[in-house]
């Protein structure tokens, strides 16, 4: 089945099947999804124009079991710069600091951000601790000059903006 199939398989099987303790399996996780990134990227960097943008990157998401919290960094340009995971948590939840995402902004130079996140259960919503986490993200990270752009929420083969929503006041 693939680098997506690998994905897909809960992480006890993971861990059963290839002997790797938890911190192991969150590594390989996380390299899936950066393959399958790599993979789908043509030569040129996404223009970023829309949340629908963000969704076309992020789709792979769409295929996990656990949450999962990511950035992209955007240019002046608005192009894509980079895409990085921050965090990964269990199916119901992902336990994440604003600390922990602008320490992974500044450790790469991204002022300009955009966050996303998974719903394993396939809902796109932003539940009300997912706007409360970006209310303060959005505050913490304006002290530091990053600009939180949007928080997309990954479903099944379905996403929402919460900007486009005009749930929050992001940055322009």
């Amino acid at each position: 089945g693939g680098l997506r199939a690998l994905l897909r398989l809960p992480a006890r099987q993971i861990s059963d099947d290839f002997g790797l303790a938890r911190a192991g399996v969150q590594r390989l996780q996380n390299a899936l999804c950066l393959s399958i990134y790599a993979a789908e990227e043509g030569d040129e960097r996404l223009l970023v124009c829309t949340a629908a943008d963000i969704y076309e990157r992020f789709s792979f998401l769409s295929l996990e079991t656990n949450e999962a919290f990511w950035l992209a960094s955007l240019d002046a340009a608005n192009r894509l710069s980079e895409i990085f995971p921050i965090a990964r948590g269990d199916s119901q939840a992902i336990h994440l600091d604003a600390a922990d995402v602008l320490e992974a902004c500044v450790a790469r130079g991204a002022r300009r951000v955009v966050a996303v996140h998974n719903h394993p259960g396939g809902s796109a919503n932003a539940s009300q601790q997912d706007l409360a986490f970006t209310r303060k993200l959005i505050r913490a990270a304006r002290l530091l000059g990053v600009h939180l752009l949007d928080h997309v929420v990954v479903g099944h083969g379905v996403w929402s903006s919460m900007r486009d929503q005009a749930l929050l006041p992001f940055d322009d």
